[in-house]
């Protein structure tokens, strides 16, 4: 199975992107790529970027559509931060309850600086999280969302809903099946 990364340029970090700084607590170089959201840093702490949702891992032999999302967001993520270093910021929560930090991540290097959690949502490879804790950063990281989804990147290459889409097409009432006299 090949996994394709979309090539849009992301627009991950800007002037204009600025709503999602928080407090700076760390700088690390990354060792591992758990999940689409999670990484392992060279000390072993492990952090789960802050702010968004990606499709699950899949489990040993999960074959299908579920499982090929999950390891697209992985591989997205691995592609932008394999061996990279990064800057961490927390929003105000410090853990997850399994115990991984929950941290923006800002990948630094070659004069820029981008936002892991912007870039993943900006590539279709996320979506925003309920719990981001500051209205001015989610409305910034929901437009990422909302312009990877006009333009069909990532995971929705064959289009996707949104949650209020489907909330309204669920709500539709089935229609009743006619079973004669």
């Amino acid at each position: 199975m090949a996994t394709i990364l979309p090539s849009a340029p992301a627009r991950a970090e800007s002037a204009t992107l600025s709503a999602c700084r928080f407090e700076t607590v760390a700088t690390a170089k990354i060792r591992a790529i758990t999940d689409g959201r999670s990484f392992i840093l060279e000390d072993g702490r492990e952090i789960r970027l802050a702010g968004i949702e990606v499709p699950l891992p899949p489990a040993h032999g999960e074959s299908g559509a579920k499982a090929e999302a999950g390891l697209a967001a992985r591989a997205a993520l691995e592609s932008m931060l394999n061996g990279q270093f990064v800057e961490l910021h927390e929003n105000g929560v410090v853990a997850d309850r399994y115990g991984r930090t929950l941290a923006l991540a800002y990948v630094t290097g070659k004069g820029a600086r981008r936002s892991v959690a912007h870039e993943m949502l900006a590539k279709g490879f996320a979506r925003v999280s309920a719990h981001v804790g500051n209205r001015a950063c989610a409305e910034e990281l929901w437009a990422q969302e909302r312009a990877a989804r006009r333009a069909k990147l990532g995971l929705c290459i064959r289009g996707c809903r949104s949650r209020a889409e489907k909330t309204r097409n669920s709500a539709r009432p089935s229609p009743r099946m006619d079973r004669g006299a």
